[in-house]
């Protein structure tokens, strides 16, 4: 069911608000044949027209009401997650063996590995043989010559590249548009 199609029983429903025999008819088509998106619920508004119905004297028509909008409810928040997964998967998908170009050289007990990838957003995998700090990676945090300021940058570039397998400039460049 497309948004025209939704709109005329949108518009059907408002005429026809005192006529239980008509909306109940209206309810069932939209029941039946109304496949919720979250696009299509806003762009046609009929989650707001269907829920005016929600209190009315007319059993069936409550009863029906609730059960519409609690499925288009379960709808769009299954379609949301899978959504949410699919854009996790993508976003933390392990790198193919077959992208490896190999070891480019080693400073300071630091080996830098490349990606066969020309995306610009992706960073070269930092790999390092001693504990990631401002020290072993061979990093200058003194930029802005200030020495809380300075200390500040070491503190926080030490903290972020214990872990990381970004390449110190890359975290250097993170910490310095922060602003310190």
């Amino acid at each position: 069911m497309d948004s025209k199609e939704v709109l005329v029983h949108v518009k059907n429903l408002e005429k026809n608000r005192s006529n239980d025999a008509a909306v109940l008819q209206i309810l069932h088509d939209l029941d039946k044949e109304f496949v919720p998106t979250e696009k299509l619920l806003r762009e046609t508004k009929v989650g707001v027209e269907v829920n005016k119905f929600k209190k009315s004297t007319n059993l069936e028509i409550s009863r029906l009401v609730k059960k519409m909008i609690s499925s288009w409810k379960d709808a769009i928040n299954k379609n949301k997650r899978s959504r949410q997964v699919q854009q996790h998967h993508q976003e933390h998908a392990p790198a193919n063996a077959d992208n490896k170009a190999g070891v480019n050289g080693s400073v300071n007990g630091v080996e830098q590995a490349s990606s066969s990838q020309s995306d610009a957003t992706k960073q070269d995998k930092y790999v390092s043989t001693k504990p990631r700090n401002s020290k072993n990676d061979g990093v200058d945090t003194a930029i802005y010559h200030h020495k809380l300021r300075d200390q500040v940058l070491k503190a926080l570039y030490d903290v972020l590249a214990k872990e990381s397998e970004h390449p110190p400039q890359s975290i250097l460049h993170l910490l310095a548009k922060g602003g310190l």
